[in-house]
């Protein structure tokens, strides 16, 4: 079985390059696909994929589509936080060895579950796709410093966990 963990999404469509190329891949994907992401996003991945199961890490709606906000950006760390709790649950549950894990985005809330997954199960494999690094807070004009610097010290924090389970 191929799992995809796609836990980023904030919105309801599939706009990144992460999330595009995420979805290109599991539309190749032959035998039992199961996608873990928020119940917002599920229509939208059902319509571009085409095939697999769809499980529901968060289901709950705040109505906030952006965390470039100080409290958009707490909303959706709230959000990634509960994903990442549902999807370890699930994961602990119906995982087994041989299985495979990809993870879509860079995001502790594909990172943290498939690092606890590896430490109950070390024999499942872990694929991680990495699209670009966050830029240094300076570096992002228009933006929250805050909602900058909080977005790059998780994602350095997702990175170092990515190379320790891949």
């Amino acid at each position: 079985m191929i799992i995809f963990i796609a836990n980023q999404f904030v919105g309801n469509k599939v706009s990144t390059g992460g999330d595009v190329l995420a979805v290109e891949i599991a539309k190749k994907v032959k035998g039992k696909l199961v996608i873990l992401a928020p119940k917002i996003i599920h229509s939208e991945i059902a319509k571009a994929v085409g095939h697999g199961s769809l499980v529901d890490t968060d289901d709950f709606r705040t109505g906030s589509e952006t965390a470039s906000s100080v409290l958009g950006g707490a909303v959706t760390v709230f959000h990634y936080l509960v994903r990442a709790w549902s999807t370890s649950i699930w994961l602990l549950r119906n995982v087994k060895d041989g299985d495979t894990i990809y993870l879509t985005g860079d995001f502790v809330c594909n990172t943290l579950p498939a690092w606890l997954l590896k430490q109950k199960k070390p024999k499942v494999k872990v694929l991680a796709n990495f699209y670009h690094r966050n830029p240094t807070p300076k570096a992002t004009r228009g933006y929250n410093y805050i909602v900058s610097y909080f977005s790059r010290l998780l994602q350095g924090i997702s990175l170092e966990i990515i190379k320790k389970i891949t």
